[in-house]
């Protein structure tokens, strides 16, 4: 986790800010000026280095798309605070809150239900409860990530847990953090908390509750502290005692953990559920076969005996400075002859169609192509090109999906010219088509659209992250119906944070997202029992595991 740091910005500052809502492409970050601490006559931002650099940029840009000279000019003097305050930290330097540093504090952990049943662990004083949470999810060998919360009791007495809420402190997973609806205790983010300002000693107790579900509670005791640190890993397990307990005693672990459900949903004809690309080894033992060999042509096959649909991202890459690359016809047979004739493919079709410009990083060799307008964007004969090379797969191939970046007023005017273009383009395209259009502007998300899809007979695909309103709240508001298909991609709010949280490992849930996945299930059952055809994708930075993610879906939805 990165430090925080704390700007202050006026009450004039502030509301300034707040007036541009609509052109933050960073909503967190909005959320946050929008929910600053008022201090006298300013506000207090809790703001990490990334999102620091990104109010600058986003003060700047605003200042450059700005007409009024007096507002240009108040943008401009808190761009040079904002740049200066950021220079000012960046020459003082950043630090992950998490280190290893510092004495070695020894922890004995016991399960409160059966306290024969222990662990001593090691940790420095540099580390965080996070840190700690992870080695006693290790230690108790759990497989599944879950909520979590750290109690520290005000009294030094031991307590039950019908008390601990209100008399203690609470540390807590960061996706609870992050949840505004997960918890009215207010607790704090624990990979915030090193174990150093906790100021352990020696016979200190203090309360371990793991998955709020199931609710494991333990009991944690100081037993040593200032150890000196030595050359080995930290934090460790240091002594066992008991064997463990699974953690889903009512099931069978190795079938839970080696097996997803039977694809009850193959039976709707109008639902295809599947995941965001498929090459994962680390879904062996989910989907692949661990005593099988695989070659990279290998996987597709094993993984349509699971799902009937999948999406292929993999060839959106493609606007270079050195020219459009396309995919290689031979690839696309390949993956058309991998599957049954019911399976379907959705594609991105090349960002080289869907981008306004070439993009800000570029290689120092063709640095002038940073932000060059790029001449395919929406371009008739590029899409066409496109899909000739698709036809092997035929009717397997579902939804051509359109995805834009964010489009801030400098790369599109307007929702309306935006509209304009999209009805054009798509007025000479190829029919024949499931033609789907992806938008990252939550500003966008206007009746106005909604009805130039319909005209334009454009399937709409709704995502669940990138800083976009929950799908639920979309469906609810606005009508959906457009085109052949709706199309929900679920893809998580934090990519970097889930890739540290998991290590990049795929094989089990690290975030999960319980509100989120109902709310999503019952917009998926309404739909398809009005017959209208549904694609459901699921991204492994979603929970940690799409595969998985799936599973629960399908059991909400049935």
């Amino acid at each position: 986790m990165a430090e925080k740091i704390t700007i202050s910005l006026s009450v004039f500052q502030r509301s300034l800010l707040l007036k541009y809502e609509s052109d933050f492409a960073d909503h967190e970050l909005f959320r946050r000026i929008a929910v600053g601490v008022k201090k006298g006559k300013q506000y207090e931002i809790s703001l990490d280095e990334d999102q620091l650099g990104n109010l600058s940029d986003q003060v700047c840009e605003l200042s450059n798309n700005e007409t009024s000279d007096r507002l240009k000019l108040k943008l401009d003097d808190l761009c040079d605070y904002l740049e200066d305050f950021h220079d000012r930290f960046a020459e003082e330097g950043y630090s992950d809150y998490s280190s290893n540093t510092g004495s070695v504090c020894i922890l004995k952990v016991a399960l409160a239900s059966a306290e024969e049943i222990w662990r001593k662990i090691a940790i420095q004083e540099g580390q965080t409860l996070h840190d700690l949470h992870q080695v006693i999810l290790k230690a108790f060998d759990r497989y599944q990530e879950c909520m979590y919360s750290f109690f520290f009791p005000h009294s030094g007495k031991k307590l039950d847990p019908k008390s601990i809420y209100s008399s203690s402190d609470e540390y807590t997973h960061p996706y609870v953090c992050e949840d505004d609806g997960m918890s009215d205790r207010n607790p704090e983010n624990a990979s915030t908390v090193s174990i150093k300002t906790l100021h352990l000693i020696r016979g200190q107790v203090f309360y371990y509750l793991f998955d709020f579900g199931d609710e494991r509670w333990h009991e944690i005791t100081v037993e040593k502290t200032n150890v000196a640190a030595d050359n080995g890993e930290y934090p460790r397990i240091v002594e066992r005692r008991g064997e463990s307990q699974r953690q889903y005693p009512d099931t069978d672990h190795e079938e839970d953990c080696q097996s997803t459900p039977q694809p009850k949903w193959k039976y709707k004809s109008n639902l295809h559920i599947g995941t965001c690309s498929w090459k994962y080894p680390d879904w062996t033992g989910l989907v692949y076969d661990a005593n099988k060999t695989y070659s990279p042509n290998d996987y597709l096959p094993d993984y349509a005996e699971h799902f009937n649909t999948v999406e292929i991202d993999q060839w959106f890459w493609s606007l270079f400075p050195t020219g459009v690359k396309l995919p290689d016809p031979d690839t696309v047979k390949t993956y058309a002859d991998s599957v049954p004739d019911e399976f379907l493919f959705s594609v991105k079709v090349p960002n080289a169609i869907t981008l306004t410009h070439h993009y800000a990083r570029q290689p120092l060799k063709h640095k002038e192509f940073a932000n060059r307008p790029n001449e395919h964007f929406l371009s008739i004969d590029l899409l066409k090109r496109f899909l000739e090379i698709l036809q092997p797969m035929g009717k397997k191939l579902g939804p051509v999906m359109f995805q834009f970046e964010y489009l801030n007023k400098q790369k599109m005017s307007s929702l309306g010219q935006f509209m304009n273009r999209l009805f054009e383009f798509f007025s000479s395209a190829p029919t024949g088509f499931d033609y789907a259009v992806e938008i990252r502007n939550a500003n966008y998300l206007k009746k106005d659209y909604f009805e130039c899809l319909k005209d334009a007979g454009l399937s709409p695909v709704l995502i669940e992250g990138y800083y976009m309103p929950p799908v639920v709240e979309v469906v609810e508001k606005f009508d959906v119906s457009a085109g052949k298909s709706l199309v929900i991609r679920l893809m998580g709010p934090d990519r970097a944070e889930i890739e540290k949280l998991s290590g990049k490992k795929w094989g089990r849930i690290i975030a999960p997202k319980e509100e989120s996945l109902r709310s999503v299930a019952r917009i998926v059952k309404e739909q398809i029992e009005q017959g209208r055809e549904v694609v459901v994708n699921v991204n492994n930075h979603y929970e940690g595991c799409a595969v998985l993610t799936i599973g629960k879906l399908v059991e909400r939805i049935w």
